[in-house]
């Protein structure tokens, strides 16, 4: 899908992480469900019924972000979904690509700090105040440069024409010294 067909923007993501990270997000999510509605079985053994689902749910998380993929852009690049997701085979062994639900502690977040937040809202306003002056003085130099460009602009033709007009008195002039030069040189 092309920005300008519609002028709907992709989705933009900062790196193919991010893309990776909603892709498992959504797979734990669905996993948690799963082991909530079915519990593995206390006897260890397969149950095929679960199986049936977690492969009809991971196809349908293929799909859906494989379906999404060219409504996304990763540093305004194509994401390309062939680059996330595995080609499935549709054996009737086929294991589940859904995690069991484990909590992950490799992902740590910051609290939430409202000092920062109060300083970011003051740069985004210090921004726009910038961005309000720049464009005032995009509107005003111009004119204010004008006026010293058009005086000096008529300076330069006013010149020009005064040296117009002088020019054959000027050139009157030069011709009456050169023969006064050579009437003194040759001795007339």
């Amino acid at each position: 899908m092309d920005d300008s067909e519609d002028g709907q923007r992709r989705i933009e993501l900062a790196s193919p992480k991010d893309f990776a990270f909603l892709i498992a997000n959504v797979r734990a999510a669905a996993a948690e469900h799963l082991h909530a509605a079915f519990p593995p079985q206390s006897d260890g053994g397969e149950d095929e019924l679960r199986n049936e689902i977690e492969a009809i749910v991971d196809d349908y998380i293929d799909r859906t972000f494989t379906l999404a993929a060219p409504n996304l852009s990763i540093n305004g690049l194509p994401v390309d979904p062939a680059d996330f997701f595995k080609p499935a085979s549709r054996s009737s062994g086929r294991k589940s690509s859904i995690p069991p639900v484990a909590p992950d502690d490799s992902i740590a977040y910051e609290p939430f700090d409202a000092d920062k937040r109060q300083r970011v809202a003051e740069l985004v306003s210090q921004e726009e105040q910038l961005l309000e002056q720049v464009a005032a003085m995009k509107r005003a130099v111009p004119a204010d440069r004008q006026e010293g460009v058009e005086e000096r602009f008529r300076g330069a033709v006013g010149a020009l024409g005064r040296l117009k007009r002088d020019m054959p008195s000027v050139v009157a002039k030069m011709e009456r010294a050169r023969v006064a030069g050579e009437y003194v040189r040759d001795g007339r």
